[in-house]
């Protein structure tokens, strides 16, 4: 993890994670309802487990670049880290609008006023529907992949009860997860594998154009897209490719 930009906070941290052996994994979750997506319309596995670090561990900052146990491809020029791991994918998924109400904590009111007269129709407290596309799986299922640590992305993930925008709302609620090591049955796991797993994975997540020497082949490519966790910050934003093959 050299030359990366981790806050001095997460020392400790990073040299735990740098002594970890990392396996190729399969993770995947099994979802109660729709997954109410982010901005780029993903759910990426780096971002989670980013939050999970920060939840268990604590964080300095809401910005800061987060150690995490997974192998790191690359490393930007500002210290950012281009992770090994794919946002989850969905078998069979099609959205479908569904409606977040606000409404006024009525509780609230009967607590505090003996009288209520506070507007719900106009003014702050007005009440409205907000509609919301849902992502929704035939088979209930997201799976992800990755090269990390299996044990520790096990304790990060018991901390994650839900996935995607609106999970306090029920959006998103995980049933379980599952851990799976991908072997080969042909490819030697370190000197072949691994390198093979790794080109995989990056085919299918976002990366920026600075990794590549030459632009690969039927490259979807974004002029601006964040790349590493937190995918919302500015700073972590950029040309990039979102998806490519040979």
């Amino acid at each position: 993890m050299q030359g990366l930009a981790f806050h001095p906070y997460y020392a400790a941290v990073v040299n735990k994670y740098a002594q970890l052996p990392l396996k190729p994994l399969k993770i995947t979750a099994k979802i109660i309802n729709g997954v109410v997506t982010g901005v780029d319309n993903k759910i990426h596995l780096d971002s989670m487990l980013a939050w999970a670090v920060s939840k268990i561990y604590g964080s300095p900052e809401e910005t800061a670049i987060i150690p995490l146990p997974l192998q790191c491809a690359w490393v930007s020029e500002s210290g950012l880290p281009l992770w090994v791991s794919t946002p989850f994918e969905m078998k069979d998924a099609h959205s479908s609008f569904m409606y977040w109400h606000k409404r006024f904590p009525q509780y609230q009111v009967i607590k505090f006023c003996s009288k209520p007269n506070t507007s719900t129709s106009s003014g702050r407290h007005k009440e409205y529907r907000v509609p919301m596309s849902v992502t929704i799986t035939e088979d209930g299922l997201m799976v992800a992949y990755c090269i990390g640590n299996t044990e520790e992305i096990a304790l990060l993930l018991e901390a994650i009860s839900g996935v995607g925008k609106k999970s306090g709302s029920g959006y998103g609620a995980i049933n379980y997860w599952e851990i799976e090591e991908i072997k080969s049955n042909t490819l030697n796991v370190s000197n072949e594998f691994m390198p093979y797993f790794t080109e995989e994975i990056l085919k299918k997540r976002p990366v920026p154009i600075e990794y590549f020497v030459e632009v690969p082949k039927e490259a979807r490519m974004s002029l601006r897209s964040g790349w590493t966790p937190p995918y919302w910050d500015k700073k972590n934003h950029g040309k990039v490719i979102l998806s490519y093959n040979d």
